[in-house]
């Protein structure tokens, strides 16, 4: 879904920003609201009905199709209920104007890092910018709770050189708990209002926010937070700790009385995985709470106290990836799985690759991926021998995964029929490669991986791979995909 050549250049140019504007005051009304959005979908479902790609490419068009009305869907939804206030509305649909619809690639600074690094810059960045958390949940993938902050000056220099050098358009906080951050005398915010050109989407357990933080996010007008559920009341609360889930719900009163979107994040496991999607689930955080967009995490056994029971099996990963998109076509709800809509995004999105990211922790340590336990780098000791984020992006372990991706065909022409893009993560899909990856790399802080998890996850990968690899090659590759889909939904529990 392409923009067209002369739109990108009205967007990327001085015209750009009152183009957005004019159609944020657009969005405002309800009648000429309602004469776009409606527009718009039908464009939408007549790309559904008449798909304009050959059909390797027609199965990820027509799920890319459906997120965009589940988007088109929801913003209708929260203009309606009127909780997103107009400045929240025109901050951030310019911003979200030029970061979906004009790649990083196509700028001064994307064509710079292209001619140096013969390949397109990273579309944004992970930050987890403190360690220290109020909520101990027993398998955190963070380990969060200690008191580590990351220098203010390293965090501020990082944002800096990732609009200057990449033109990178997102920003993702995560943690510990981004609200707890402090380093002279600045906080999470204090960095927001200071790179106001990024969109800012900050994964948050949600009990700090107040009637005052949700006001200073509604001044501020570029982030949204993705607060952290695990189902209703009873399931949220044996996680995170008795009376967390009130307070959520409290935040979630707040941000909608002051405008401010927001969306849920969950961690899938074995607990929860039959009530996630569940018509209960749906209507409480999307009708209820009103929620934007809902994110979900397969429970990856790293961090504090691993648990490989805790993972979902591959049957169960197989009917979630069939619920969620049963979800966002006939809810019209955004929703986002970070292993099952790997064929949106061609796969793994980590390492630095195109539209990809790179994620920096509380220490400065730089890792291909929030789930891929394996440092790369160090900021603060780049910044120390003069080097910068680009010489951070070219570490050695970066480099061999986006080699990896490659050949597991990010990139190709057209979709290969042994990169299945359904099992898209080298942690949890393609362990045993993985763990060949990091033979002989310099960085001596590699952890050793735990034989138990590996054990499991290697046993989770062949398992996955004979249920997958069916559909991909029939629904993906050959434009059908019924009778895979068909035999998987026969075992799956």
């Amino acid at each position: 879904m392409a923009l067209p050549a002369a739109g990108r250049r009205l967007l990327a140019g001085p015209l750009g920003t009152p183009a957005v504007l004019l159609a944020a005051e657009i969005l405002r009304g309800p009648r000429t609201r309602r004469y776009l959005l409606t527009r718009v979908e039908r464009r939408l479902r007549e790309r559904l009905a008449h798909p304009p790609v050959p059909p390797p490419w027609r199965a990820r068009d027509r799920e890319r199709t459906l997120l965009a009305l589940g988007a088109l869907r929801s913003l209708d939804r929260t203009l309606a209920r009127g909780t997103i206030s107009p400045h929240v509305l025109r901050a951030i649909v310019p911003l979200w104007g030029r970061a979906g619809l004009v790649a990083n690639r196509e700028t001064r600074q994307g064509r710079r890092f292209a001619r140096e690094h013969r390949a397109p810059p990273p579309w944004f960045l992970v930050l987890a910018p403190t360690q220290a958390c109020n909520l101990r949940c027993p398998d955190c993938y963070a380990a969060a709770g200690a008191n580590v902050h990351l220098p203010w000056p390293i965090l501020d220099r990082v944002l800096a050189e990732a609009r200057e050098r990449w033109d990178a358009r997102l920003v993702v906080l995560s943690g510990g708990e981004p609200l707890l951050y402090g380093s002279e005398g600045h906080d999470v915010l204090d960095l927001v209002a200071r790179h106001r050109r990024f969109l800012y989407l900050m994964f948050t357990n949600g009990t700090l926010i107040t009637p005052e933080v949700a006001q200073k996010l509604a001044v501020l007008g570029n982030l949204t937070p993705a607060i952290s559920v695990e189902g209703d009341e009873e399931e949220t609360d044996r996680r995170r700790g008795k009376g967390t889930f009130r307070r959520i719900q409290q935040a979630m009163a707040y941000l909608r009385t002051h405008g401010v979107p927001f969306g849920i994040s969950v961690t899938v496991t074995r607990d929860n995985v039959g009530a996630v999607l569940s018509d209960a689930f749906l209507d409480l955080f999307f009708e209820e709470e009103g929620a934007f967009y809902g994110f979900l995490f397969h429970y990856m056994p790293i961090g504090r106290g691993p648990e490989v029971s805790q993972m979902i099996t591959p049957q169960e990963r197989v009917e979630l990836w069939r619920r969620s998109w049963d979800t966002v076509e006939k809810r019209g709800i955004f929703l986002f799985d970070f292993w099952n809509s790997g064929p949106v995004v061609q796969g793994c999105l980590a390492a630095g690759r195109e539209g990809g990211y790179l994620y920096i922790d509380w220490n400065g340590d730089v890792f291909p991926c929030v789930f891929v336990p394996y440092r790369g780098a160090n900021v603060v000791e780049a910044y120390a021998r003069g080097e910068t984020l680009d010489e951070v992006w070219e570490a050695p372990l970066f480099a061999r995964l986006r080699d990896w991706q490659r050949g597991y065909g990010y990139g190709a022409p057209t979709p290969a029929r042994d990169g299945d893009w359904l099992r898209p993560c080298p942690m949890r899909d393609h362990h045993a490669e993985l763990r060949e990856l990091l033979h002989g790399l310099p960085d001596n802080s590699l952890p050793v991986p735990d034989p138990d998890v590996a054990a499991a996850l290697d046993a989770f990968d062949a398992e996955l791979a004979t249920l997958t690899t069916p559909i991909w090659r029939e629904r993906y590759l050959g434009g059908g995909g019924s009778q895979a889909e068909d035999r998987v939904r026969t075992v799956a529990p």
